[in-house]
């Protein structure tokens, strides 16, 4: 059983794997680049070139991450760029 979180991002809402269940960042990146993988294969009808996980599927999934985290950590900043809005500065 796998255990997924909602996010919102912009104005598209997406799901990503609860980071917590895994015991390495190897482990997190490769399980979301194949969830990616098989969302685009489903959207898109086209089967991936190969078995094997390419370096910009491993860093799309990644990206992901990075982009839940700053959303995360920083959502007040977000929120004022977003608005075209001053942002403080970070101390």
């Amino acid at each position: 059983m796998v255990t997924v979180a909602t996010l919102t991002a912009t104005n598209n809402s997406q799901e990503f794997i609860d980071m917590n269940r895994f015991s390495s960042f190897q482990k997190l990146i490769r399980v979301t680049a194949n969830v990616l993988r098989c969302i685009h294969y489903c959207r898109n009808g086209r089967k991936p070139a190969g078995i094997e996980l390419t370096i910009q599927e491993m860093t799309e999934a990644e990206t992901e991450y990075i982009g839940t985290c700053q959303m995360t950590s920083y959502p007040e900043e977000i929120q004022c760029l977003t608005d075209n809005k001053k942002v403080s500065p970070l101390v």
